[in-house]
């Protein structure tokens, strides 16, 4: 009796031990022996794994980097993903995997459904996971486990784990940030690995993150799945989708082309996406000029001055600024705009340009445009441009707002725009103006680099109106102010207010109109 039970556990051994190194050596090979249970329909079909799928399963064992995976919806990633988890627990020993979850019921669903796979998979499968013993937020199987918990400030930090998985990890309800340096710290000390993934939700961390991953900054291995991963979907599928759903952006969250999409569609930008996309189709192109200035416009092909338009006799301009200190941060813009067309013909930027010899490069661009009348943003590096601009090049034609003193209730008129936040403040007021010229595509913007700022410009879950991660807000504010001051000043008012012939020849400085908002 005992001879003939040894010859068992040994046979059930080797054969344990036969599949577990197929396993290791041809991780796809586990396809086939899973079936899928379909939860709508409660059906169970064999799985026929995606291209993609087979691709994520042979890579678990040769490639240990921290990776990260942006995904649409409804490609089966949650799939692939349980079978992934399963052959860890399967055919390697002592792991301690953590999966880290946006809720209870997400946490609690994760370790249901690694069940159904075992229990609707293939006997042998059964078999080698004899041992496998789920129990609420947790499963165990030999001298490893798997544990699915809700993501809090201190989720991982109790144990050394191989392996944490971030389950839509774009969506917890925590400071990501701060989660995700404790999450490093934890993985340093056990030297295992993170693979964190999501679809999109907006511009939060998770996008910051794909941003340092995809520019090589964040030591993270990125992967873009789109509505494409599947292949049966074609252009026809894609149409015949769409047209379900009540409105583009949403359904391009659910089914993103690109990367780009996936994160503008997810979140709140402040601008029309598709009309910007037909304004950059419509305008945007190589200057027909770059250069720089010194007493006057010279061709330099580096030269951060642009040029698409050269001025034109008797033609009607606005020149913009958005300042900024040259300290290869943000950038100093200045664009040159067609008061009739509202298209741009001209702009500055540069991030290196010191404060003066910036502010005196757009009076020289401004005066090449028929002495331009400019508006510049009133804050605290725009206060030092205004004063060069009106006290050290005298020039007098610059926009003016009217301000009234609440002590003394008179009104008091301020060279440029003063933006305050907050709702209904003035940059809630410029912006509002600007996204109603995009949305009726009553705007030419010729600089791509402008356009892509738009479209990378948000609104965040408190309500701020900012740039995402690695893009500036400087060509928006700029050409925000172009929009604006069309609007405050239409060409006939323009034409009433100066006479063109004295506006070319007379720079009294108390000449012009002054109008607030």
């Amino acid at each position: 009796m005992t001879l003939t039970k040894d010859i068992n556990v040994t046979a059930k051994s080797a054969k344990y031990d036969f599949f577990r190194n197929k396993f290791m050596e041809e991780p796809s090979s586990i396809f086939n022996f899973l079936n899928i249970y379909d939860y709508d329909t409660k059906e169970i079909s064999p799985f026929k794994p995606y291209p993609y799928q087979i691709h994520v399963i042979n890579q678990l064992f040769t490639d240990p980097s921290d990776k990260m995976t942006l995904k649409g919806r409804q490609i089966g990633f949650t799939e692939v993903k349980l079978v992934e988890k399963l052959l860890l627990l399967l055919a390697t020993t002592r792991e301690r995997i953590l999966v880290s979850s946006i809720g209870d019921k997400e946490s609690k669903k994760i370790i249901t459904r690694l069940t159904d796979l075992i229990q609707n998979a293939h006997p042998i499968i059964k078999y080698l996971m004899k041992d496998y013993n789920p129990i609420a937020h947790r499963a165990t199987c030999g001298d490893s486990f798997l544990e699915s918990t809700t993501t809090t400030l201190k989720t991982g930090t109790s144990e050394n784990y191989t392996k944490i998985y971030g389950d839509e990890f774009a969506k917890v309800e925590v400071d990501l940030e701060t989660f995700y340096a404790s999450l490093l710290s934890t993985m340093s000390k056990s030297r295992g690995n993170h693979d964190l993934y999501s679809s999109a939700w907006g511009m939060n961390y998770f996008y910051t993150l794909w941003m340092e991953a995809v520019s090589q900054v964040r030591p993270l291995k990125p992967t873009f799945l789109s509505w494409q991963a599947v292949p049966s979907r074609d252009k026809k599928w894609y149409e015949l989708e769409k047209a379900k759903f009540p409105n583009l952006l949403l359904f391009k969250q659910e089914h993103p082309s690109t990367p780009d999409e996936a994160f503008i569609a997810s979140g709140s930008p402040m601008f029309d996406n598709e009309a910007l996309k037909e304004i950059m189709e419509m305008f945007v192109q190589d200057p027909i000029a770059r250069g720089i200035f010194m007493d006057e416009f010279q061709s330099n092909e580096d030269g951060p001055v642009y040029v698409w338009e050269w001025p034109e006799e008797a033609e009607f301009y606005y020149a913009t600024i958005d300042g900024a200190e040259g300290t290869g941060n943000d950038y100093f813009v200045s664009h040159v705009i067609n008061a009739r067309t509202n298209i741009d013909v001209a702009m500055i930027r540069s991030n290196v340009l010191d404060i003066d010899v910036a502010a005196r490069w757009a009076v020289k661009q401004a005066q090449m445009y028929n002495n331009a009348m400019i508006i510049c943003e009133r804050n605290s590096v725009g206060k030092a441009i205004i004063n060069t601009i009106y006290n050290y090049c005298d020039y007098g034609n610059m926009y003016r707002t009217r301000d009234v003193v609440k002590t003394s209730h008179q009104s008091t008129n301020n060279i440029g725009f003063q933006s305050t936040g907050g709702k209904n403040g003035s940059k809630e007021i410029l912006i509002s103006c600007h996204a109603a010229a995009i949305n009726n595509k009553d705007i030419g913007m010729r600089d791509e680099h402008t356009v892509k700022e738009h479209m990378y410009y948000y609104m965040t879950g408190d309500g701020k109106m900012e740039a995402a991660h690695g893009w500036n807000d400087d060509c928006v504010i700029s050409r925000a102010l172009g929009s604006f001051l069309i609007k405050e000043y239409p060409v006939p008012d323009y034409d009433e207010m100066v006479n063109l012939n004295d506006r070319l020849t007379n720079f009294s400085r108390n000449k012009y109109r002054t109008k607030g908002f």
